[in-house]
C-alpha cells in the first residue's frame, strides 16, 4: 500500500524554518525588503513569531538526526564540508 505526503514547498520551508529557529514557528515571507536605488528601504518585513511548537532541546535532537542522515545515512552525497 503506497502512502504519499502532500505538502507545498512553502509548507516544507516553514517546517524547516521552525527547526532552524529552535522551535518557533515564524510567519513565512518571500521578500525580506525592497531597497530603492538611493539605498533607502521602501518595504521591510518584520519577523513575526506565530507560536512555539517545540522546545529547543527537541529541535536540537532533530538537527542531530538531520545531520546524521548526510554524515552516515542515505544522504552522504549531500554532505557539504564545513556545514
Amino acid at each position: 500500500m503506497g502512502h504519499e505526503v502532500a505538502v507545498s514547498a512553502l509548507q516544507l520551508a516553514t517546517a524547516f524554518s521552525a527547526i532552524a529557529n529552535d522551535g518557533y514557528l515564524v510567519k513565512p515571507y518571500i521578500v525580506e525588503q525592497i531597497v530603492r536605488s538611493n539605498n533607502k528601504i521602501k518595504i521591510k518585513n518584520d519577523i513575526r513569531i506565530k507560536r512555539k511548537i517545540a522546545s529547543e532541546n527537541i529541535m536540537l535532537e532533530i538537527k542531530k538526526m538531520l545531520r546524521q542522515v548526510v554524515t552516515d545515512g542515505t544522504g552522504v552525497e549531500a554532505d557539504i564540508a564545513g556545514w
